[in-house]
């Protein structure tokens, strides 16, 4: 089943054909009681969220405060950009390796405290996940 992106405005940003749920404890972080994670293999960018991304514009423009919709059911909303790896200058429409996740409670994690981070939220999802990057 395909699972649709989706931004805070209602704007479709992207498609994926396959995708995975996984979680991490949040012991490592204070205030959180885990955080859920969307692992794609591979999305594809809609048309204008795909020129804006060519024109410039960061992936985590996009994929911060999202919705991950499957067939039109909400599966997990306030959703932040962990990871993706963009391709588009080479000619790819479709962004490879895409980390969603959200903080259980969602308001658990300031901002700031999310950018800080990141890179050890990345490193246990493919500590504890990375058969999923390499599976799917």
């Amino acid at each position: 089943m395909e699972a649709t992106i989706v931004g805070a405005d209602g704007r479709i940003v992207a498609a994926a054909s396959s995708w995975r749920l996984a979680e991490l404890s949040g012991d490592e972080w204070d205030g959180l009681d885990a955080i859920k994670c969307f692992f794609f293999n591979r999305v594809h960018l809609s048309p204008p969220i795909l020129f804006e991304h060519l024109a410039g514009t960061g992936l985590s423009k996009f994929f911060n405060n999202t919705e991950v919709l499957l067939d039109g059911e909400s599966l997990s909303k306030g959703l932040r950009y962990v990871h993706g790896r963009s391709e588009v200058m080479r000619g790819s429409t479709s962004i490879n390796s895409v980390l969603l996740a959200c903080p259980e409670p969602i308001d658990g994690m300031s901002d700031v405290d999310w950018l800080y981070s990141l890179p050890k939220i990345y490193s246990r999802f493919l500590e504890k996940y990375g058969g999923l990057a390499k599976s799917s």
